[in-house]
């Protein structure tokens, strides 16, 4: 009874005309970027999309995370079912009555799908052509080819970017250019798991990086698989990662195609799935204590996903690094 009293005293003090605006934040920009930007930054790096755009769309979707559909599907960017999805769906108004949208366990795998959403198709691909701090050609370029039907989206998402500063995550110096083709993948989430047609094993993109030529593991690789693909021998190919045969291999793994080669000097590095802090510190010759700093780790945590990349400059960073401004 006291409970029920306490509500209703505050529904009356508040003058709110929705009980459910009691319980519910209503975030504002910056709270919204606070939240998110982190995972912006990781997808811009594993995929090849403005940050900037990444972090604009989702604010404009889902109208800084306080949308109907983004509270109730987790959906931040407004993507409908089509018909290979899969997954959990959710019933929205949209351009008509009950229109199928998806439905995500967490926000953080609206953004994932997102990303596979742009890379996984024709119309968009043009747009990886642009330069990564080219937001305004972006925007045109996705109204351009389809993704809203909004005829000033283009515009509305400029005017987010900018009266936000959103382009200042493009401009992430560690790295100089976009690390793509990477696959980001929470262990929980994949949304090719969620298509009715599973991806097949084909040729791999080779990402090029100072420290030696790796390949990020598809569905249906096998050490064998890719030894042949490369033209290596399985005993070099499992030397070259640190691994043994009897070792599985997982969809999202860096596979080295190559001998890693001691750029201690580098800035980056794109972690693999045996490292730890650790390692990684010992290998650069940087202390654990700026390495976390840098990355917004703990000394205890375990290393971010493989195929993430991380910051591992001697110096203390001032810039915009795995979220840190």
């Amino acid at each position: 009874m006291l409970r029920a009293t306490l509500i209703i005293s505050l529904f009356i003090l508040t003058g709110k005309t929705c009980l459910a605006d009691v319980f519910f934040k209503k975030y504002s920009a910056d709270d919204y970027i606070d939240l998110y930007k982190d995972i912006a930054l990781r997808e811009m790096l594993n995929h090849g999309i403005p940050a900037s755009i990444i972090m604009g769309q989702a604010m404009v979707e889902s109208d800084f995370g306080n949308s109907k559909l983004a509270q109730g599907s987790n959906n931040h960017f407004g993507l409908k079912c089509h018909k290979e999805w899969a997954g959990d769906t959710y019933s929205y108004d949209d351009d008509d009555a009950g229109e199928c949208f998806r439905k995500y366990e967490h926000v953080a795998d609206s953004y994932f799908d997102h990303s596979v959403f742009i890379k996984s198709r024709a119309r968009y691909q043009s747009l990886f052509e642009l330069p990564i701090t080219d937001y305004r050609s972006w925007a045109y370029g996705l109204k351009a080819a389809g993704y809203a039907t909004h005829p000033e989206y283009a515009k509305k998402l400029i005017d987010v970017i900018e009266k936000y500063r959103l382009y200042e995550l493009d401009h992430n110096s560690f790295i100089s250019t976009p690390v793509v083709n990477l696959i980001s993948n929470s262990g929980k989430f994949s949304s090719e798991a969620l298509l009715k047609k599973e991806p097949v094993a084909g040729k791999h993109d080779v990402v090029k990086t100072k420290g030696g030529n790796f390949i990020i593991v598809k569905p249906g690789d096998t050490y064998s698989k890719i030894a042949r693909e490369f033209d290596l021998s399985l005993t070099d190919l499992l030397k070259y990662n640190n691994y043994s045969s009897k070792e599985d291999i997982y969809e999202g793994d860096v596979v080295f195609i190559e001998p890693k080669k001691s750029y201690k000097s580098q800035t980056y590095h794109v972690v693999s799935r045996k490292e730890t802090i650790n390692s990684v510190c010992k290998f650069y010759g940087i202390s654990i204590k700026v390495f976390c700093d840098n990355n917004k780790l703990k000394p205890a945590s375990p290393l971010p996903m493989p195929g993430t990349v991380v910051n591992v400059d001697k110096q203390p960073s001032k810039k915009y690094v795995a979220g840190k401004k």
